[in-house]
Formats: C-alpha cells, structure tokens, sequence
C-alpha cells in the first residue's frame, strides 16, 4: 500500500430543484463554522425523456447569463449549442458538425459574456463568437504550429488581446513514465501569443499533477488508465473575460493536511488574490479506501469477464492496491473547481459526503475574510455555474426512476428549476437548484471579526467520477477505465 508516501499498492435533460436549509439536521456542523449550511430540492421540471423541444444528447457544458434568463447548453456530440429560457423555451440554437465557420468538431465549452457568447472548439483550437440572437461574429483560431517539447498544445482559452492560454497535450503513458522518461509531475500552463516575429510560448504556472493518474498494470503489459480518486493534484479555471486563471492548490509548499491555497493569476504572471484555506484534517477512512478499492475491482472483473485469461494469475486486489494512490489525509478540493460566469464565486468539490449529499463550498473570489458557504447537493448532482440564487448542472439518474418534485421547504417561499430530459441509461437532466436558508435555521453565533477561513467537522468522505487536470491524449494500446475525465480545469 502506498500513502501520500505510499502507494496501495450520453445524453441529457433539465429539471429544478429548490435549495434551502431545511432544519432537520443535515449531518455534523463544523464546530466553529459561520456560513449556515445550504440544502437543495426538486420543485419544478419540464421537458421529456421523448419528445419536445428539450431533448438533448450529452450535455457538455451548462453556463448562465448575469440575470438567470439565458442558459446555455454546450451538446458535443451533436455539435450543438443550445440557449434556453428558464422556463424552458428555447431561444436560439448554433452549430452543426463540420469545418466551416459556425461549424464545430468538439464543442466542450461556452464563455458568455454581456455581448453574446463564445464556444470552444477543443480539437480545433477555435472560439467562435456568437451574438445572443446566434449571429456569428468572428472566430480566434490557435496557431497550429507552435508545440511545446514535442507536444502539442491543447488551447484552453483566448485572451482580449489576442494571445491563448494552453497547456501540453501529455498522452497518459507519457505523465506515468512508460515510454522510458521519467513521469511527469508538473504541467506548465502557457501563455501563447504573437510579439510580431512568430507566435512563442511562455509558462504562466505550473500545475502540480503528481499522483493524478491510476494506472492498473495488466499481465500482458496493457496500461488501464483513470483519474487517481484521491489525487491531491493542483485544480484550475480559466475566465477569459477578466484575463485571469483561478488554481487550486491542494498541496506542495506551505500546505499541510486539510489546507489549500486558491490564488488568481494574470495573464502576465501577477498574483491578484491569495486566499487560503484551512479546515479539520481528514485522515482516509478504512470504509472509503474500501470502496474505492471494490469499485476498481468491479471494472477488473468486468475486464476478466469480457475477456478470459486477461488478468493472467494475479488478483484484481493485487493490481489495484498497487496502483492505487492513498494519501494520509484527504485532499481539500476533490476533483473539479470552477469559476462562475457572472457572480464572482469559486466552487469547490470536496471530499465530504451527508448521507447521500455531496458538499461543495463556493468562496467570494477576491475576498479574504468571508467564510465559504457550504453546500449541500445530490450526490448524482454535476454543478457547472451559479448566479446568486441558483446553481445549474447536470443531473444524473437511471431511465425510467423518477426525480421527486413540486415541493417546497418551510417558510423558503417558491423555488424554480429547471430540467431537460434527454434518453440515456443513466439519463442526465440539466438542473438548476435554487440557494435559500430559512431565517429559522440561521447560525445564531455572529462571526469573528478576523476571521479568514472556515473550519469543517469531521464526516465519511467518498469518492466518485470527476475531471482531473491531465491531458486526456491515449496512446495507442492503452485501455481507457469508463470513469476516466478528459481534460480538466473546466
């Protein structure tokens, strides 16, 4: 077994939720926490599994406008891009599969902004601007001829000035160390821009990926790659509209067990905010790192069963608690960090888990002194944006099971959400979750007036599907877990 020394070793839809505090007890409060705890519930849907205007095919990305009356939709598959009232009316529609300008190969992101909108094409390196009535604008294409190391570099964002941000498209095989070199355990993210003479490179920070890969050794030399579930790798946002980068540190220089460093960076390298946070180390629980070790045996299992003899003699048990990556202590940022795109927050997944709801905290950006606010949403539950109020996602759930609704939490007033319902087993709605604490449940304690960071109780942590921050290149041969994120950050 290896610790942090040691390694042990489709388609969518959209519903609404409603978010309150209701006051049954939602699990153990931090013992000197300020922020009251925030809940969420289904109150509204609309659309079908079926038929109608909201039937989607796997919801890429999910984005809202300042005032909660646009929601854009990102459909990769389709090569489409959607915009949305929230009540369900669809207001415009962009995009199909090809070339041309307004076409898209692999559409994964949308950026919007008080003009309109821009949509990243991932495997094109273009961003294609669009009005908010779906007229194409212009199209910032990244120059194909600049690599780093031999690399290609995958183009993150663009600037207003004209320059990219990118990072090194590493294959998995190459980050572990399996073509010879030694692994990689840093990414530098690059600022690419054009002085005049040619379009160069320069690393803007370096992102600690140190333990995020897992890497299952088959008999017969096949690598099995997926995100290490308790990576402690550095996590990261872009916002291409203030020019900056969010990272997430959770560990490294001047970080200890149940620390993390959030800092934002300028395109010219210049920190513009530093805040830390510091809560209850976590040590892994004997119940998580169980099941984190079945889960990875299950997909060994299935592997065996689908084809005879590929485990050779050795046990799956063996193969994972060799691969698997087991810190002392639980990272404080899970697996995805997240700019909102109006509202001024950094969310962050955490470890912790309520029953069968996951906490995430969502701090002011710029700020040095508020607690995070914790909140609480289901564990099937995707965030991708927040206003205020509302957080919208992606909501996963099996074909056929239907999502409770059409209620509301005492004395919380009426909440909408919203659903699409796309045909996929597991299907997936986009949901939007309504943020709301009754005054009855309110934390009577008035805040420290000095206080910078927020402490959190001791809970059981779980683990689960999310994006890491490597390059999501495969070589030939390798062998992709089903969990397995592309490219994280976004």
């Amino acid at each position: 077994m290896t610790t942090a020394r040691n390694r042990i070793g489709g388609q969518l839809p959209l519903l609404t939720l409603a978010l309150a505090t209701a006051c049954a007890d939602p699990g153990p409060a931090p013992p000197d926490r300020t922020e009251s705890t925030w809940t969420t519930e289904l109150e509204y849907r609309f659309g079908d599994a079926f038929e109608g205007d909201a039937i989607f095919h796997f919801i890429r990305s999910v984005r809202v406008d300042g005032e909660g009356e646009r929601v854009f939709t990102v459909e990769t598959a389709l090569s489409r891009v959607s915009v949305w009232t929230p009540e369900g009316e669809l207001l415009v529609e962009v995009g199909r599969p090809g070339a041309g300008p307004g076409d898209f190969v692999w559409a994964d992101d949308l950026f919007p902004d008080d003009s309109g909108f821009v949509v990243r094409d991932l495997r094109r390196g273009r961003f294609s601007r669009f009005s908010h009535d779906g007229a194409l604008q212009t199209t910032f294409d990244f120059p194909g001829n600049v690599g780093y190391q031999g690399f290609q570099i995958e183009a993150l964002s663009w600037f207003a000035d004209g320059s990219f941000l990118g990072r090194p498209s590493f294959p998995a095989d190459v980050e572990v160390g399996l073509r010879g070199d030694d692994p990689i355990h840093s990414m530098p993210l690059l600022l690419v821009s054009d002085s005049g003479g040619g379009w160069s490179h320069r690393p803007l920070w370096r992102l600690n990926i140190r333990n995020e890969n897992l890497l299952l050794k088959l008999p017969d030399a096949r690598p099995v790659f997926s995100p290490q579930p308790f990576s402690d790798a550095d996590r990261f946002h872009v916002d291409p509209v203030a020019g900056t980068i969010v990272v997430g540190r959770n560990a490294g220089e001047g970080l200890g067990p149940g620390e993390a460093e959030l800092l934002e960076l300028t395109a010219t390298g210049d920190t513009v905010w530093q805040r830390w946070l510091r809560f209850h180390p976590m040590p892994v629980a004997g119940s998580v790192l169980d099941e984190q070790v079945d889960a990875e045996i299950d997909f060994l299992e299935y592997l065996r069963e689908a084809e005879p003899g590929v485990l050779g003699r050795r046990s799956p048990r063996d193969i994972v608690e060799e691969a698997l990556y087991v810190p002392d202590h639980l990272p404080v940022v899970r697996r995805r960090l997240f700019l909102t795109s109006f509202s001024g927050q950094v969310w962050l997944e955490s470890h912790e888990r309520v029953d069968s709801m996951r906490v995430w905290y969502s701090v002011v950006r710029g700020d040095t002194e508020t607690p995070p606010r914790r909140v609480l949403l289901p564990e099937s539950f995707r965030p991708r944006d927040a206003t205020e109020t509302d957080v919208w996602g992606v909501w996963s759930d099996e074909l056929g099971v239907k999502p409770c609704g059409g209620e509301t939490v005492g004395g919380a007033g009426r909440y909408r959400a919203l659903t699409l319902t796309v045909v996929s087993i597991p299907r997936r709605w986009l949901a939007l979750l309504v943020l709301t604490l009754p005054p009855a449940c309110a934390d009577p304690e008035p805040a420290p007036s000095n206080r910078t960071e927020s402490t959190v109780s001791e809970w059981e942590a779980g683990v689960g599907e999310g994006c890491g921050v490597g390059g999501d290149g495969v070589s030939s041969g390798d062998v992709l877990h089903p969990e397995i994120g592309t490219a994280g950050g976004f």
